[in-house]
């Protein structure tokens, strides 16, 4: 019975390890927007070109507005969208904000 013990809690503590490991592993571009981007765009700087620019949530015009433009944005990734790509990136005044701005109105 003792060795049916030990195999039960190996085998628990294997599970758990295995689990808590993905979880470490798992990619965090799922919880701020970028999930979307086909292409690392990384350290890129677009300046916008029309302060009135939205700031999608989404790459869709439709999508929710989270700001207007910035004056500069730092680009983290992208993806195409008819004639120019969608930008995901970040600024504002904070350099907190994070959205999606159409290649439109910016300039790289």
């Amino acid at each position: 019975m003792n060795k049916l013990l030990k195999s039960a809690a190996m085998v628990a503590t294997t599970a758990a390890v295995a689990v808590c490991s993905l979880a470490a592993t798992a990619p965090t571009a799922l919880a701020d927007g970028s999930q979307a981007c086909t292409r690392d765009d990384r350290n890129r700087t677009a300046f916008v070109t029309d302060l009135n620019a939205p700031i999608h949530a989404e790459p869709s015009g439709s999508s929710k507005v989270v700001n207007y433009g910035w004056k500069s944005f730092s680009i983290m990734c992208s993806k195409p969208g008819g004639s120019h790509r969608w930008w995901y990136g970040y600024g504002g005044p904070s350099r907190d904000t994070r959205g999606w701005i159409w290649g439109a109105y910016v300039t790289k």
